[in-house]
């Protein structure tokens, strides 16, 4: 049985006010998905020391992480309303024989990328791929 859709995104850690906290579209998607009961598959790249693993484990469940030296790291300012981001720590780019095989049999593919994670050569193979 194919996959309802397939998340190919960096999960993120936001640091705020000395907290760290999960983000990316890849966390934010999946416990969406998961929540629904879609047959889903989220591939979020983090480094080795992805500190909610076991949020992904007990929530998410159905994901692979994708190895990467880093994770995607944001230290999140607020000034008067305003909003601001400085990125700490950058993930690989996606690159695609890091992409299991389940993803491209998926019936939609959605790609979200945080930070220059995705170059179009990436997409292009990606598209060609999926058909």
């Amino acid at each position: 049985m194919s996959l309802d859709i397939a998340i190919i995104s960096h999960a993120s850690l936001d640091v705020f006010s000395d907290n760290l906290y999960l983000g990316g579209p890849a966390s934010y998607g999946g416990r969406l998905l998961s929540n629904l009961g879609a047959r889903f598959l989220v591939t979020p790249m983090v480094g080795k020391n992805f500190p909610f693993t076991e949020y992904y484990e007990r929530k998410i469940k159905d994901y692979l992480f994708l190895p990467s030296r880093k994770t995607t790291t944001f230290i999140m300012n607020f000034n008067n309303g305003l909003r601001s981001l400085k990125i700490l720590d950058k993930a690989d780019s996606f690159t695609i024989d890091l992409i299991p095989a389940e993803v491209f049999k998926s019936n939609f593919i959605f790609l979200s990328p945080i930070v220059d994670d995705m170059d179009l050569n990436f997409i292009k193979s990606l598209f060609e791929k999926a058909k």
